[in-house]
């Protein structure tokens, strides 16, 4: 019978409970809620302990790894299969990418088409610096540091 090294079992108790702390911080509503939010907080203890015990043995780089892996991976599982959130590909790839953004546009179309968007810098309106932002006046070619860099514009 293969034996599992204490280390990593401390490892998969830590991701597994950084997994549920993260959905129990969900139903917390921003700490209102005292069931949940002393569930949190318990959770939250036991993901540190166990992840402390693994760092003991293990390296950081890998024991950070593999508990934001187990985590992030089984909060978004419980998501599309409990919360029912949209399983699309691009979602599939990068969690947390389309799909709150795509809600909250279908529920206030308005807020989300005041939002300011981020573009390239070389669509930026430019305004001669004289608003302070230093960005260049129109049809100035920008330095060579700021081209394929973003900024956020209203």
């Amino acid at each position: 019978m293969t034996r599992i090294a204490p280390e990593w079992l401390w490892l998969t108790v830590a991701g597994l409970s950084e997994m549920a702390w993260t959905i129990t911080l969900k139903y917390t509503d921003g700490f209102t809620r005292l069931g949940w939010s002393l569930a949190t907080l318990g959770v939250m203890a036991v993901s540190f302990y166990c992840m402390s015990r693994a760092l003991q043995t293990l390296p950081i780089g890998t024991v950070y790894a593999v508990w934001t892996g187990i985590g992030a991976a089984g909060a978004a599982l419980w998501g599309v299969a409990v919360e029912g959130d949209p399983a699309t590909p691009l979602r599939n790839l990068l969690p947390g990418t389309d799909s709150g953004r795509r809600r909250r546009a279908e529920a206030h179309p308005k807020e989300e088409a005041e939002a300011p968007r981020v573009r390239p810098l070389n669509e930026w309106p430019g305004d001669g610096g004289t608003r302070g932002y230093g960005s260049p006046a129109p049809g100035t070619a920008l330095p060579a540091a700021w081209r394929g860099s973003y900024c956020v514009s209203g």
